[in-house]
């Protein structure tokens, strides 16, 4: 086989891959992103958080990892779950969120892996509007969710982040608990 069969075929299996996952809406999130950043974004080392966000941060990194083996139906289906059930655990409205953000993201998102010593613009976009619900300033929440999401995702993105938000302040051991792994 000559070199440029070879190529083209790698191109067409990459090209078939990358339909696959567009196809899936997992595109969206990268769960361990080892390279330079996409231009124009910051990155922010992680001793600059508190170590409550740092604790925090590895927490969702964990999620948006788990997000990642789960299927869509999947997560559609924990969203109506939740949707039922309003006390579900912090884990299960982080992985709803992580497959709504794969869906509805204006924009490929970067979430490093567990360890990582730097945060992404995305990863510190997610703790603020976290925080912003957590600590009730909702209209600084909606304004976070709107400048990353698609209109048509807003609604259930605020849902499960709110969701999360009460989930963590209720059982904010869960953070700690992920930091041991």
């Amino acid at each position: 086989m000559s070199v440029s069969a070879l190529a083209n075929s790698a191109l067409a299996n990459s090209a078939l891959a990358n339909s696959a996952l567009s196809n899936s809406g997992l595109h969206n999130i990268v769960g361990c992103d080892f390279g330079a950043p996409p231009g124009g974004t910051a990155m922010v080392p992680e001793h600059d958080l508190t170590p409550d966000d740092a604790k925090r941060l590895k927490f969702l990194r964990i999620l948006a990892e788990q997000s990642q083996l789960r299927s869509r139906r999947e997560l559609e289906q924990m969203c109506w779950l939740i949707a039922a059930e309003r006390s579900a655990s912090a884990t299960r409205y982080g992985l709803a969120l992580f497959g709504a953000l794969a869906e509805y993201a204006r924009q490929r998102l970067v979430f490093h892996a567990r360890d990582s010593a730097i945060a992404s613009d995305d990863e510190i976009w997610l703790l603020r509007t976290l925080r912003a619900y957590e600590d009730a300033e909702t209209p600084n929440g909606r304004a976070l969710v709107s400048w990353r999401v698609m209109p048509e995702g807003r609604r259930r993105i605020r849902f499960l982040v709110g969701g999360l938000a009460e989930a963590l302040k209720e059982d904010h051991e869960i953070c700690y608990q992920a930091d041991k792994t």
